[in-house]
């Protein structure tokens, strides 16, 4: 089987595309463990059709690692690349492995613009990923400031009220304890929401 140092010295190689670079690659190096035809079945990883713009680990392969499962990790170019470049250090735990690196800038972004042209709809996918990113950290610096507010106080966004006794006012203290206490619970309560999300409405 060719090397991919093989065909990057090949001289057809400088008369193809990105897109046909990447797909060369992917079946060099790829397509024994991946399948990237939309009707075509699982192999030993998962099919990589419409990869770009999805969660990673919630499409219907049964083998997924629980680390990549809970990584939420969105498929990007950034973060596939990112993963490919070192996955055991992108997700720890992963069983992507090691084999299928792909160390070199070229060849990731090659295979990248390759899994962009098999994923329809992926631009849509990640503009409103970006969309609902932007909002949910507006909301959460919302909470954050709220909860500042509720050590010196006020009341916290999940309905504990803190006194000024209690978030250390007047005592010298300036309450951090209870800003942790109340951004964790907040962060366990969008956690939650998050997971119902995503048992309603699976990404595709």
């Amino acid at each position: 089987m060719s090397s991919s140092r093989d065909v990057k010295a090949n001289p057809e190689w400088r008369k193809m595309t990105e897109i046909q670079r990447g797909a060369l690659l992917f079946q060099i190096k790829c397509q024994r463990c991946h399948a990237n035809s939309e009707k075509d079945n699982y192999r030993r990883g998962p099919n990589l059709w419409g990869v770009v713009g999805r969660y990673a680990g919630l499409q219907g392969y049964k083998k997924y690692s629980e680390e990549l499962k809970q990584s939420g990790l969105f498929w990007t170019r950034k973060n596939l690349k990112k993963y490919m470049h070192d996955p055991k250090k992108t997700v720890p735990g992963t069983y992507m492995f090691y084999g299928a690196e792909l160390r070199a800038q070229v060849q990731a972004d090659c295979v990248v613009s390759y899994l962009e042209s098999i994923s329809p709809g992926y631009q849509q996918r990640i503009s409103k990923y970006k969309a609902d990113k932007k909002v949910e950290d507006s909301n959460n610096n919302d909470i954050n400031r709220a909860c500042v507010t509720a050590s010196r106080g006020g009341e916290c966004p999940n309905g504990n009220v803190r006194s000024p006794q209690q978030s250390g006012s007047g005592s010298g203290s300036t309450g951090n304890s209870e800003v942790i206490n109340c951004i964790s619970d907040q962060e366990s309560y969008w956690n939650g929401v998050k997971t119902v999300w995503f048992n309603l409405f699976p990404p595709n």
